[in-house]
């Protein structure tokens, strides 16, 4: 009889792969611990050594307060300088943003020259670029507009009619100095356009009175005149109605002509800054970095290319209707 020994099963078993322990984490850390302190001792020093090299940045704020006034519609609201009655905060940070407000700043620096009173320390922002050192005195009034530009920037506050003006600069009387020439300048600005439109109001009234002066001293003598020859010694009440409503009409007429002449003179002034600012409007679209700007130019002068090709390719046909049709669609 055959007997069979039966072995015990075999279970099967999942070998989980070992996690990484403590104690090995610190013995990689350990291998390459020069690795790491010598990398952290560059960044450390590569730190160190630009923080001592470069010059630190201050900032100095100056503030100014933007005046917003109700818009008139009588004769003192006409405007003879540019600048309306009515001011806006956009407007204003367009104006101090202006090339000529920046101008105005170059010239006053340019006219200082020194940071300090004893005339020791001159002012960076106008000084010539290394390369010009020695050639000329003073940076050209592109290049101080161009650093201005970069150094100044201007921000309204919130739900306040006041605007920030922040001047940066390695140095803090400089930084300082940029930032209150900028608020006087503007000021200025303001204070001159102000004076020039009450003058220019003044005279406008002054002239206006002596007009009606005149006119007034005519029509008494006129009706001095009129009683004496009718023999009239008082005018009855319908009379004086009459001659009161006849006042109150002249009155309105010379109201609207009033206005009418403050509108004549606010035009003119108008007219008068364009044709002072057109001689620069070419310039300075021509210097202009907008990007909407440059695509313009480009196509304008791949029109004019077109133009130039249209008659140079239809010489025959220059001075006919399909021609002129053609040029007039480029």
């Amino acid at each position: 009889m055959n007997s069979t020994t039966a072995g015990p099963e075999r279970q099967p078993t999942n070998h989980q792969p070992e996690q990484p322990t403590i104690h090995e984490y610190l013995q990689v850390v350990f291998r390459g611990k020069w690795v790491i302190l010598l990398t952290l001792l560059t960044v450390f020093i590569s730190t160190v050594v630009f923080t001592l090299k470069s010059k630190p940045i201050y900032e100095a704020t100056a503030t100014v307060l933007v005046g917003l006034r109700p818009e008139q519609t009588s004769i003192l609201s006409f405007d003879v300088t540019g600048i309306g009655a009515v001011k806006n905060i956009k407007n204003e940070l367009q104006i101090l943003k202006s090339r000529s407000l920046a101008g105005a700043v170059s010239k006053r620096l340019v006219e200082q020259r020194y940071l300090d009173d004893a005339g020791k320390e001159k002012i960076p922002v106008i000084q010539p670029s290394e390369g010009d050192v020695g050639k000329k005195e003073m940076a050209s009034p592109e290049e101080i507009f161009q650093r201005l530009k970069g150094a100044i920037e201007f921000g309204p506050i919130r739900d306040a009619d006041v605007i920030n003006i922040t001047a940066k600069s390695t140095n803090p009387r400089e930084a300082a100095l940029i930032a209150n020439t900028f608020a006087r300048a503007y000021f200025d600005r303001n204070l001159d356009a102000s004076r020039a439109k009450a003058r220019s109001i003044r005279e406008f009234l002054e002239a206006q009175l002596k007009t009606k002066q005149q006119s007034l001293a005519v029509a008494e003598s006129s009706l001095q005149s009129y009683m004496e020859e009718k023999g009239i010694v008082s005018l009855n009440e319908e009379a004086t109605k009459v001659i009161d409503q006849l006042a109150q009409l002249e009155a309105q007429r010379d109201a609207v002509d009033i206005d009418l002449q403050s509108a004549r003179k606010t035009r003119n002034s108008y007219e008068g800054q364009l044709a002072q600012q057109e001689p620069n409007v070419a310039r300075i679209i021509a210097a202009a970095n907008d990007p909407y700007i440059r695509l313009l130019q480009a196509q304008m002068a791949q029109l004019e290319v077109q133009r130039d090709v249209v008659v140079a390719q239809n010489t025959a046909y220059v001075g006919q209707a399909i021609s002129i049709e053609k040029l007039k669609e480029i």
